[in-house]
């Protein structure tokens, strides 16, 4: 039986405030990796720090936290930062799950500003160059949001023309586990006949706008096929699994001549 091991540690993330009246200036040049993870309570953990490295007394400080977007700057946060050894200068920024639930996955960008006894603000510096920001990576892998399936009935699929006796049932462009901020690239259509008889598509693009018809590819998810081929002895349900990181989905279906049977609904999650 092989063993493995497990650690546990601390990161302190130093942040630095100017002291007019140290004179030595020894800011920290640490490249930090945090990374915050859905799911669970993740904790923010610093310690403030005057220009020559010496702890700040914190006792009669208030610090809060803004963390924004980084493509849009838009403010998804601003939190009080709890003081954990005031003598230390250690703080400490708590995450909820609730509170970050609905982020997407990648970089966020945070401030962090101290009001002190006379009311005066101050935003702490994160780097050698006085840089006012840091930054964690949000990690999609503890727990994912539950995010229903999508419900797709035979009224959302429209008729197309295909070769001179058949007609190929196609539905409209679905957002693809790109869009939802998904790293895994999991997807899960699950499909509901009635005695059917026929072929089934699922078609996928990396687009960026909804494909055109020219622009989908076939995901290949039959026996040597890129089509799942329903016989008449094919189960009414069947489960579709398909790792890719897709911005678009659609499916369609093509119904043989010996099919009596009805193509009745598709439950798709991204």
């Amino acid at each position: 039986m092989s063993i493995i091991f497990l650690y546990q540690d601390k990161e302190y993330i130093q942040l630095s405030q100017e002291d007019i009246v140290t004179r030595n200036i020894n800011l920290p040049m640490i490249q930090y990796n945090t990374k915050v993870y859905k799911g669970i309570t993740n904790s923010l953990d610093f310690i403030v720090r005057n220009n020559d490295r010496k702890p700040i007394n914190l006792s009669s400080v208030q610090m809060l936290v803004r963390v924004r977007n980084v493509e849009t700057q838009e403010i998804l946060l601003e939190k009080a930062v709890k003081i954990v050894d005031q003598l230390a200068g250690k703080a400490s920024l708590i995450l909820l799950p609730e509170e970050i639930t609905d982020w997407t996955s990648g970089y966020y960008e945070y401030n962090v500003q101290t009001t002190d006894a006379n009311g005066i603000d101050r935003y702490l510096y994160t780097d050698v160059n006085r840089g006012t920001f840091g930054n964690f990576e949000l990690i999609e892998g503890i727990a994912s949001n539950l995010v229903p399936a999508i419900n797709i009935g035979s009224g959302q699929f429209v008729d197309i023309p295909y070769g001179d006796y058949s007609i190929l049932y196609s539905t409209g462009a679905y957002a693809g586990d790109s869009q939802a901020g998904q790293t895994n690239g999991m997807h899960t259509v699950v499909v509901y006949t009635t005695g059917f008889v026929g072929k089934f598509w699922i078609q996928v693009s990396l687009n960026n706008e909804p494909p055109l018809d020219s622009e989908w590819s076939n995901w290949p998810i039959g026996q040597g096929t890129d089509y799942y081929e329903y016989t008449t002895g094919s189960p009414n349900i069947q489960y579709f699994n398909f790792s890719l990181n897709a911005y678009w989905v659609r499916f369609q279906y093509l119904p043989s001549q010996l099919n009596t049977g009805t193509f009745d609904l598709i439950l798709y999650k991204n």
